[in-house]
């Protein structure tokens, strides 16, 4: 997939797809671009982001607003978010890890505006959790088959070295045609170079806690330990130990928080 670029006087626009971005290479103000019509899905002083039409349909987009000057020095050191997440997005998809199809990023690079935005499919699913508490687990393949996809997703996340950061079930979205798992909230991710198998862990210790909460069977939760284990070339002890204290603290918040009896 070939990557294009176009700079104008205002903005930066690299694209996959022309269709997303069209009103910008013919030079439409990116304020006007992004107020198309659109359905806002989450609003924050960090990001806004919204499902918004497109000559070639329906599109997500995600703004990450820069109006600090601390903001700004960030980006100046490490770039714009959105890029980050166009190329994070390749990345995984390049290693077998499904994440919606990244379209195109847009860096608005204004003096009064320095902010940018991630272009990417616009998914037609519904998040796991949702499955799990709806229609149910047996609507795509049953539990056991579930836990295996997602055991299949980690081992080749962690294996390339990157961490989520929250791998709760709301973040695996699965695709109503194919029943594909999907990941979403990429923001999180990132590749640690210290304590990895304690970041890694995290990412298990977040899922289980939801298996939990949801019911599953425990045999399905020893079954992908183990399976993980065998791929990543640990024991299922070592692994335990690296998810545990995430696991025990977040285990806490969620008793404190929400109630849980887990």
């Amino acid at each position: 997939m070939d990557l294009k670029t176009h700079r104008s006087a205002v903005a930066m626009i690299g694209y996959h797809q022309a269709g997303p971005v069209q009103p910008l290479l013919e030079g439409a103000p990116v304020d006007q671009w992004f107020d198309q019509p659109h359905r806002s899905l989450k609003h924050n002083a960090k990001v806004d982001a919204r499902l918004l039409s497109s000559s070639s349909g329906p599109v997500f987009v995600k703004q990450y607003k820069v109006a600090s000057r601390l903001r700004r020095a960030l980006v100046a050191l490490t770039g714009f978010r959105a890029r980050r997440m166009f190329r994070l997005s390749l990345c995984l998809l390049a290693i077998g890890v499904r994440v919606p199809q990244p379209l195109a990023y847009v860096l608005d690079r204004r003096r009064d505006r320095l902010s940018s935005f991630f272009v990417c499919e616009a998914l037609r699913a519904r998040d796991l959790k949702s499955v799990a508490c709806g229609p149910g687990l047996d609507q795509i393949g049953g539990e056991a088959r579930v836990f295996e996809r997602v055991g299949t997703m980690l081992v080749a996340l962690h294996g390339a070295g990157f961490a989520h950061g929250d791998m709760k079930w709301a973040n695996l979205m699965v695709d109503e045609a194919s029943r594909e798992l999907i990941l979403i909230d990429l923001d999180g991710l990132r590749r640690p170079w210290l304590f990895r198998n304690k970041r890694f862990g995290r990412d298990l210790a977040r899922f289980i806690l939801n298996a939990r909460e949801l019911g599953a069977a425990p045999d399905n939760i020893d079954t992908l330990l183990a399976m993980y284990a065998r791929a990543r070339g640990r024991s299922v002890d070592q692994v335990r130990a690296d998810l545990t204290p995430a696991y025990n603290k977040l285990a806490r918040r969620h008793r404190d928080k929400y109630g849980s009896t887990v």
